[in-house]
């Protein structure tokens, strides 16, 4: 991990990159779930996009993965590759990564142990997708608009659980109450990861900027949040 701490790209929805008059920094982010009869759809938008001149993208869909290959890109493993352990980090290696995601699941010492020749990335801010559904809860209540929506679940404990829907690929996501927070703990990540990922969701601009001041300055939050599994065990 890099002593001082920069952007160094920002992971931005390839269905916007296009229309961003200012694409520099911004690798194109693909969804984790395509279904099979929208895969052209995205063929295409890769194909659109290496136009505007970006050379990588985000994603973590071997078939799609395959496709930007072929049209030159370097790929980045997005979070949802479930990259567990040295044999896959190796295998996106071979397959033609140049960076991967780790999973979340993973905690500090099972981190330690992942060698790969290409270089590592955490998730060290943001609220962890508890699970991706077609069948979503705002359409079930009657309230799809087929436009992007936000909302908030709440579980038998009063917990408010984030709920993102991706109207055009028709696919929710239910996101953890809390988002995970290492800014304090970037030390114990050293030497474990090579790059930090921020996971922005469902903040304002004024939160994403606070969190992001907070890890430059390696602070602790006065918010509420979790390490996620970085101090657990793996059931």
């Amino acid at each position: 991990m890099r002593k001082h701490t920069e952007i160094k790209e920002i992971y931005f929805p390839a269905r916007l990159y296009l229309k961003e008059k200012d694409k520099e920094r911004l690798v194109p982010a693909f969804p984790p779930v395509i279904r099979e009869k929208r895969l052209d759809i995205y063929f295409k938008l890769l194909e659109q996009i290496k136009k505007y001149g970006a050379d990588k993208v985000y994603l973590s869909d071997l078939g799609l993965a395959e496709k930007a290959l072929k049209l030159g890109f370097k790929l980045i493993g997005a979070v949802d590759a479930n990259v567990f352990n040295s044999y896959s980090a190796e295998a996106f290696n071979g397959f033609g990564f140049e960076r991967v995601t780790l999973s979340p699941e993973l905690n500090l010492a099972q981190l330690g142990k992942i060698k790969s020749e290409i270089p590592l990335e955490v998730i060290g801010y943001g609220r962890i997708a508890l699970m991706k559904t077609a069948n979503c809860p705002l359409r079930g209540k009657g309230y799809c608009g087929k436009n992007s929506a936000e909302a908030v679940l709440s579980d038998r404990k009063g917990e408010n659980l984030g709920l993102v829907c991706d109207c055009e690929d028709c696919t929710a996501y239910i996101l953890n109450s809390q988002p995970v927070f290492m800014a304090d703990k970037m030390s114990e990540l050293s030497g474990k990861a090579d790059f930090v990922n921020l996971m922005f969701t469902t903040e304002t601009a004024k939160e994403c900027e606070k969190v992001i001041d907070l890890f430059k300055s390696q602070s602790e939050a006065d918010f509420s949040f979790t390490r996620g599994h970085f101090y657990k065990a793996v059931k």
